[in-house]
C-alpha cells in the first residue's frame, strides 16, 4: 500500500518525469485570483489623479467665485430696492449720516431689509453711542459680500467718540461692507472756504455732487452767508440732545443727470489687515461719527482700488470703492439695477458717473 498521500490531498504539484528527471508542475493560477498593482502603475495612477485635480482645481474656485459674486450683487440689489422703498415713504433718499449723531443710512433702512423688530428697538432719543449694546450689533447678512466675509462680525477699533470729547468708549459694532457714493472727491467751493482743499465731504447739501448727504437741520454760522453746518437742539458735548427730525437732502427729482447713469452704492475698499478697525474704515456701520466707514468718493484721485491688500493710505481716510472680486467692482444705480465697473476704468468717467447732477455724457461703452 502506498503510505504517501494524494498529492491534491497535501495540495503538493503534481510530478511528472520527463526522461527519467522528476518535475513538479506548478498549480495553474485561477482566472479568479486578483492581480496587484506594480509599484509603477500606483505611481502613474496618482500622478493622473494630481494632473485631473490641479485641472479641476480652478475650475472649481471660480464657479464658487461666480455664486460669490452673484450673491454679492443680490446684496446690493436688495440695498438698492430699501432705498427705492425708503424713498416710496419718504420722497427723499436716506442720508450718509443721520442728525445729531443719532445713525446712519445703513441702519435708516432696517425697515426696508425685513429688520423691523431692529428698527423698533432704536431709541430715537439716543445718538448712537448711548443705544443699547443689542442696537449696536445688529448683522444685516445683505450687508456683507461673501467673497470679503460674512456675518455676524464686529468691529474691535474706532467706534469710541473720537471728535466730540464725549468720553464714550467703543463699543463693539456691527460691520458692513458696501457704502454710499458722495461724489467724485473733487474739492468744491465750500470745501475751499474752509480749506479743506482735498474733498468736499458730505456736507452742506447744496455743495455735495453725489446723491448722498449728511441730513440736516443746518445752521448758518457768524460770518457765512448761508446755512453750512449741521446741528441739534441741546448740547451734543454730552450726546445727550433734543433731537430735531432727520431733514434729508435729496430725492430722485435732484438726480437729473439720470438714474441709471448715477452710481449710489458700491463695494467699499477694506485691506484685510484692516478689518475690524475704524482707522482703516472698517467700525460699526451704524456708528456716523466718520464718513469714510459709511460713504465713499470714486473719480479722479480716488479710482477703483484694483489689490485687495492695498493700504497705503493715512489712517481715517480710507476713502476709496474696491472689490474682492478679481478686476471688477459692483455698484447698484440709482434705477437700481447692479453692474460692474472694471478696475481700470476711466476715473474721468467714474466720477461722471458719481455726481448726480454734472450734467456729462457719458459713452455707450465706458465701463
Amino acid at each position: 500500500m502506498n503510505s504517501n498521500p494524494p498529492s491534491t490531498i497535501l495540495n503538493v504539484a503534481p510530478r511528472t518525469a520527463v526522461r527519467g528527471r522528476l518535475f513538479f508542475l506548478a498549480p495553474r493560477p485561477s482566472p479568479l485570483a486578483p492581480r496587484a498593482f506594480t509599484l509603477v502603475e500606483l505611481l502613474v495612477v496618482i500622478t493622473i489623479i494630481g494632473i485631473l485635480i490641479a485641472l479641476l482645481l480652478p475650475a472649481v474656485q471660480a464657479a464658487r467665485e461666480a455664486a460669490r459674486r452673484l450673491q454679492c450683487c443680490n446684496n446690493l440689489k436688495q440695498i438698492g430696492l430699501a432705498i427705492h422703498n425708503f424713498h416710496d415713504a419718504q420722497q427723499a433718499l436716506p442720508p450718509t449720516r443721520q442728525a445729531c449723531h443719532h445713525g446712519t443710512w445703513a441702519n435708516i433702512l432696517w425697515p426696508y431689509l425685513e429688520q423691523d423688530n431692529a428698527a423698533m428697538r432704536w431709541d430715537p432719543e439716543l445718538s448712537y453711542h448711548f443705544q443699547p449694546i443689542v442696537n449696536m450689533t445688529v448683522q444685516v447678512a445683505a450687508y456683507y459680500c461673501p467673497s470679503r466675509r460674512g456675518p455676524p462680525q464686529l468691529s474691535k477699533t474706532g467706534d469710541e467718540d473720537p471728535w466730540l470729547g464725549s468720553g464714550a468708549p467703543h463699543h463693539d459694532g456691527a460691520l458692513c461692507d458696501y457704502a454710499v457714493v458722495v461724489g467724485d472727491g473733487r474739492c468744491g467751493a465750500w470745501c475751499q472756504a474752509i480749506n479743506q482743499q482735498d474733498t468736499h465731504w458730505d456736507y452742506p447739501p447744496n455743495y455735495v455732487p453725489g446723491s448722498f448727504a449728511h441730513a440736516g437741520p443746518y445752521y448758518k454760522r457768524a460770518g457765512y452767508t448761508e446755512p453750512d453746518f449741521y446741528g441739534c437742539r441741546g448740547d451734543p458735548a454730552n450726546f445727550n440732545p433734543l433731537f430735531d427730525r432727520n431733514e434729508l437732502p435729496f430725492s430722485f427729482k435732484d438726480v437729473t443727470d439720470g438714474l441709471s447713469n448715477t452710481l449710489f452704492v458700491g463695494e467699499k475698499h477694506v485691506p484685510p489687515d484692516g478689518f475690524t478697525h475704524g482707522s482703516r474704515g472698517d467700525s460699526s456701520a451704524y456708528n456716523p461719527d466718520s464718513l469714510e466707514v459709511n460713504a465713499r468718493f470714486a473719480g479722479p484721485g480716488f479710482g477703483l482700488v484694483r489689490d485687495p491688500d492695498w493700504n497705503d493710505f493715512s489712517d481715517w481716510y480710507s476713502l476709496y470703492f474696491g472689490s474682492y472680486h478679481p478686476g471688477i467692482c459692483q455698484f447698484v444705480f440709482g434705477d437700481g439695477r447692479v453692474d460692474v465697473l472694471n478696475v481700470s476704468i476711466n476715473t474721468t468717467v467714474l466720477g461722471y458717473l458719481a455726481t448726480k447732477a454734472g450734467g456729462e455724457t457719458i459713452p455707450g461703452n465706458a465701463y
